[in-house]
């Protein structure tokens, strides 16, 4: 009998150590799938580990930050869900690939996708401000821009002025030379 437990567990331990192995070897998108199917499936903890893995591999997938976030609402975890909810919303916002996304989260309802979809807002307006501002600065560069070429003079540093483009400088007056005869003025037809 003895023998029998311990060969049971030293299968378990095998099956134990191939299914981590299986883990690691699987792709981001496997892993993604096992972690939502977990959340389906109501094991919570399982799907908070196995998108934690994804994370740590480097996945920048809003879902797997979203439904990580789901899991940690639902083990009492909320605020590692804000985080989580936070992170996923800013890259969702950089991304611009909200239609996906809202596909994957059709079947979650309830008070926990209220949450998660006032990050989400929150996360796009900001996204639509940034940009908008963006467009602003440009806008007031480029009509800064105009402005001194319009106005040269207007831009020029203080303490002199800038010389007109095709002005010639002035010839130095020959102190040898004969007096320069006086400019003559024009004739004014209603002068005195």
């Amino acid at each position: 009998m003895r023998r029998l437990v311990l060969t049971c567990a030293a299968a378990g331990l095998a099956l134990a150590g191939v299914s981590s192995a299986i883990a690691q070897e699987l792709s981001p998108a496997d892993q993604y799938a096992r972690g939502v199917h977990a959340y389906f499936s109501a094991d919570y903890a399982a799907t908070f580990n196995a998108l934690t893995a994804l994370i740590k591999a480097g996945s920048t997938d809003p879902r797997a930050y979203y439904f990580r976030g789901l899991a940690a609402m639902n083990l009492g975890r909320q605020p590692d869900a804000q985080v989580d909810f936070a992170k996923g919303a800013q890259l969702e916002a950089q991304e611009g690939t909200g239609s996906d996304i809202g596909k994957s989260l059709e079947r979650v309802q309830g008070r926990n996708r209220l949450t998660l979809e006032g990050y989400r807002s929150l996360a796009r307006v900001g996204s639509v401000r940034q940009r908008e501002n963006k467009r602003l600065e440009t806008y007031d560069a480029i009509q800064m821009l105009e402005a001194d070429k319009a106005n040269p003079a207007a831009s020029a540093p203080s303490g002199g002025e800038l010389p007109a483009p095709d002005a010639k400088p002035a010839a130095p007056a020959n102190p040898f030379g004969a007096p320069a005869e006086p400019e003559k003025k024009a004739d004014n037809p209603f002068g005195t």
